[in-house]
Formats: structure tokens, sequence, C-alpha cells
């Protein structure tokens, strides 16, 4: 945060995802169903809504396996 504004939330689409993370959109859906994936929001109605992921969230989530 800078100046005492908030820092605006970035959210990425499961492809955005799939894309930075070299995966398909259906490999992340099966990383979800496993909850081996990155923390995810579902927007919408529970099971159908669209999954977004926070920009801040997949970073953090990368980082805690690059040592793997």
């Amino acid at each position: 945060m800078s100046n005492g504004e908030e820092e605006e939330q970035v959210y990425l689409s499961v492809v955005e995802v799939a894309d930075m993370l070299r995966r398909t959109p259906k490999a992340m859906e099966k990383m979800r169903l496993e909850g081996r994936g990155p923390p995810y929001w579902r927007l919408g109605a529970a099971g159908v809504g669209k999954v977004v992921y926070s920009r801040a969230d997949v970073l953090v989530w990368l980082l805690a396996r690059a040592g793997n």
C-alpha cells in the first residue's frame, strides 16, 4: 500500500491461471477438486458460479511450492 491507499485486488480467470502454471483449464479443475491448486473464489450460485483466482494468492501458492 502506498500513500495510505489500498491496492486494488486483481482477479484472474481459470484460463489465465492455467496459462501461468502451464496447465490446461481441465487440469486446474482437477486440482481444485483434489484440493491441490491455489486458493480460488466462486462468484455466483454455488456449483455453477464463475471461478476466479486472486493474483496475490496464486503468487504466494507458487512461491510456497518453489522449493519442492
